[in-house]
């Protein structure tokens, strides 16, 4: 039986089509982690609220989105690490000190 185990050829499990492959992150967010829309919305957030996300989320006018407060500090934690070439709005004074970049 082990003759015949190493005579039979197994099948390669390594063997992924390309097509299968996730790629962890497309160009579009290695280069622009935060859209441009998300930018202008979080500035027009923090402006009003600074970092207080459970204002922003109470906020029906500024955050017309309507995001929960969790998807508010996601989307802020991201806005607040890009790097000054990734920033394509106006940093809010309020928050300057808290940005990476600065």
């Amino acid at each position: 039986s082990l003759t015949n185990a190493s005579s039979c050829k197994a099948i390669e499990l390594y063997d992924i089509p390309v097509s299968d492959v996730i790629p962890k992150q497309t160009l579009s967010q290695r280069m622009l982690p935060v859209s441009i829309e998300n930018q202008q919305y979080m500035a027009k957030c923090f402006e009003k609220h600074g970092n207080d996300y459970t204002k922003m989320a109470r906020d029906i006018k500024t955050n017309n989105m309507q995001h929960n407060e969790n998807q508010l500090r996601k989307i802020g934690a991201r806005f607040l690490l890009l790097d000054e070439n990734q920033i394509r709005v106006d940093i809010p004074e309020s928050i300057k000190d808290l940005m990476v970049s600065s």
